[in-house]
């Protein structure tokens, strides 16, 4: 257990899904109105955003977290960030690089599920 005497409060800001209908069931699921969304970049320059969770196909996790990584925002991924070591290997460059361009202390390690 948290034995800190802190608690995490996360709030839902957004959603963001390539149909409407996907967007509306996430958002009557949530049981309060967000910021709806149909297109990640749409989402990245939402400053009320500050965590990424992404569920999305695997060809195209990796663009999507270096995207919003790029964006200064935490991620989470929920797939495979990348579809083969090789993919992986540069996003995790991608994240060193940004890292020593002195945004070290705006960027947390990636939590990969």
């Amino acid at each position: 257990g948290d034995r800190s005497g802190k608690s995490l409060t996360i709030q839902v800001v957004a959603v963001c899904s390539r149909s409407a209908a996907g967007v509306d069931k996430a958002v009557r699921l949530l049981g309060h109105d967000v910021n709806r969304y149909r297109e990640l970049n749409e989402v990245l320059a939402d400053p009320q955003v500050q965590v990424v969770d992404l569920v999305l196909p695997i060809p195209v996790m990796a663009e999507a977290i270096e995207n919003c990584l790029a964006a200064g925002k935490h991620v989470i991924s929920e797939k495979p960030a990348a579809p083969n070591p090789v993919a992986a290997a540069k996003l995790w460059s991608a994240y060193a690089r940004r890292a020593l361009e002195g945004l070290a202390d705006k960027l947390h390690l990636p939590v990969w599920c």
